[in-house]
């Protein structure tokens, strides 16, 4: 009858049963082995535990770093806003959009920075009229009063411009805001797609 060979776990080599010892890890052929696995094993809980802290550190960052949650939230503003434009024309040319298009300011968020992630203030615009033609104010002024009035530009003109500084908090909230918005225009596109309305088919009474 010939010796079982078992695995040593520490140089992965195959070895009668009867020449090694058995530890809590598995079975060994000799101390050394047994040393050298709990010293890697050692290395590898270190790195594992170390890389832990790094995630968790930089998690932390990335939720309290004003630089980063000021994009995610201007992020999440105009992914709104191209998706609720989305197959209209440029505010500014008239123009269709196309596949690639801005979301535009109409006063610069650098001078109104309150009306920065006003969507009443943002709207799609061609990628040509946003970046080279400076926004064609003029023609985005037409087009923007056609579409949500008088009143609600002239409101926004009158406002007084002033530098408004936001807080991670801030952002935090704004970016939470139009990622609700979006989820929410998708689910009613969503529903409208695979539930439309049919005004001429009668109802059905139980």
């Amino acid at each position: 009858m010939t010796n079982k060979l078992l695995l040593c776990c520490g140089c992965k080599e195959r070895f009668p049963r009867e020449s090694m010892f058995k530890l809590q890890p598995g079975w060994f052929h000799n101390i050394e082995c047994a040393k050298n696995y709990g010293i890697d094993r050692a290395k590898k809980n270190a790195i594992t535990k170390q890389k832990k802290i790094n995630a968790e550190f930089d998690r932390n960052f990335r939720e309290n770093d004003p630089r980063t949650r000021r994009k995610a939230a201007k992020f999440s503003c105009h992914r709104y806003i191209r998706e609720r434009d989305k197959g209209e024309t440029c505010i500014c040319c008239g123009r269709p959009l196309g596949k690639n298009y801005d979301a535009g300011h109409f006063l610069e968020s650098g001078n109104y920075s309150h009306l920065r992630y006003d969507e009443r203030n943002i709207h799609a615009q061609s990628v040509y009229c946003n970046q080279y033609k400076g926004g064609n104010s003029d023609d985005y002024e037409k087009r923007l009063r056609i579409k949500i009035g008088d009143a609600a530009v002239d409101e926004m003109k009158a406002s007084k411009s002033k530098i408004t500084k936001r807080t991670v908090e801030d952002y935090k909230a704004i970016e939470d805001y139009y990622n609700r918005k979006y989820k929410e225009l998708l689910n009613e596109r969503f529903s409208k797609k695979n539930h439309p309305s049919c005004p001429g088919r009668p109802r059905t009474t139980k």
